[in-house]
């Protein structure tokens, strides 16, 4: 789920400031309201929010998260990759935090991250692993021997792990190519070569569908409200006929 630094967060924000300013709308038709106080103060409390939640963008923008979503063998590996937003050649320091479902086809592990729950380790090793703005590669031909490897509960230690190797005998002993490996099931295995994408960015049709998602809460807000508002005027009306 890489959010591409900030492109989700982003995203999420305009579209959370616009449907804010879509429920609010409808206060400028109630110049009683307005009168009142009531715009200014729910104007306030919806810049407020606004301002915290972009501030929680920006603070985090340099990460980058990218989704994994891998065959090996009979087995998949999904989940994501948090990077610090490295362009280029990654090392072990740039890779902040992993979420890693294993599943070889009978049986399921997570592999969790420093900041998702640690209960595993990473090895890299060589200059195989590197990063677009939208794309997780792995040269599964380099020629520097090298290697990453997520396990479980340390590195080596011969089960619970998802390899990418560009050398026979990368992450131990695994061939070249993806492996995974659930305790006590066997190997899952796929021979790779080239460069290969391993993880990326999440579709713009999800981002476009989550936006949506926003706008139609807020419009469904905004309507509700209004009809409330124009009942009470009616019944407000009627009343002051009568007397």
């Amino acid at each position: 789920m890489q959010r591409s630094g900030t492109s989700r967060p982003v995203l999420c924000a305009i579209c959370f400031f616009v449907s804010c300013c879509i429920q609010n709308a409808r206060v400028i038709k109630f110049r009683k309201a307005y009168l009142e106080g009531k715009f200014q103060l729910r104007t306030i409390r919806m810049l407020r929010l606004t301002i915290t939640l972009l501030s929680s963008v920006f603070l985090s923008s340099a990460s980058a998260i990218y989704d994994v979503n891998q065959t090996v063998g009979a087995g998949r590996v999904t989940g994501f990759i948090e990077t610090d937003g490295t362009v280029g050649v990654l090392g072990a320091s740039k890779i902040l935090d992993w979420n890693l479902l294993l599943n070889d086809g009978t049986t399921t592990f997570d592999l969790l991250g420093p900041l998702s729950g640690s209960n595993s380790a990473l090895g890299l090793v060589g200059s195989d692993l590197s990063a677009t703005a939208t794309l997780l590669l792995f040269n599964f031909s380099g020629s520097d021997s090298g290697y990453v490897l997520f396990q479980s509960p340390h590195l080596f230690t011969g089960s619970d792990f998802w390899c990418l190797a560009s050398s026979n005998g990368g992450c131990s002993s695994e061939p070249i190519g993806e492996t995974i490996n659930v305790s006590p099931d066997p190997n899952q295995f796929t021979s790779v070569s080239g460069t290969v994408v391993v993880a990326s960015v999440p579709e713009p049709s999800t981002l476009c569908l989550l936006g949506a998602g926003f706008g139609v809460i807020g419009f469904s807000k905004w309507r509700n409200e209004s009809q409330r508002g124009r009942r009470s005027q009616y019944s407000s009306t009627k009343t002051g006929g009568r007397r």
